[in-house]
């Protein structure tokens, strides 16, 4: 299936990385690509680990989110920066996603984003949030 996607080879996967598996929900808008982690421990792992491997990480901010409307009144309290990570757009985010996914992650679509029928991003597979 990833071959199908084209997703790059990249650098080795980080040793720590190998079979850990995490369901890890993706966001994604004109300007960035969200991963959110089940918890703030797992998302400084993921961050730690993307960063020494040489993948751009930024902090999360729900500004856009937010212009998009794509946050729920009732949701607000779930966007938690510290176990969001922020992966950019284009071949940036494609590197850093294709590093999760070799690395065993699964990639799902958040139950916020709208066109969650997409089957990537990126290049990158991602799965509907019921899969």
């Amino acid at each position: 299936m990833i071959a199908r996607y084209g997703v790059s080879r990249g650098p080795a996967v980080p040793h720590s990385w190998k079979n850990v598996l995490m369901i890890l929900e993706i966001t994604t808008s004109p300007r960035e690509t969200l991963v959110w982690a089940p918890t703030v421990e797992d998302a400084d792992e993921l961050r730690r680990s993307l960063s020494d491997s040489g993948n751009l990480v930024l902090e999360a901010d729900p500004w856009e989110l937010d212009f998009f409307g794509r946050i729920p009144d009732d949701g607000r309290h779930e966007f938690d920066p510290a176990r969001i990570l922020n992966v950019e757009i284009g071949i940036t985010a494609h590197e850093s996603l294709a590093a999760l996914l070799r690395a065993g992650q699964e990639l799902r679509w958040h139950r916020w984003q709208r066109d969650e029928t997409r089957d990537d991003v990126w290049g990158v597979p991602v799965a509907s949030p019921e899969a």
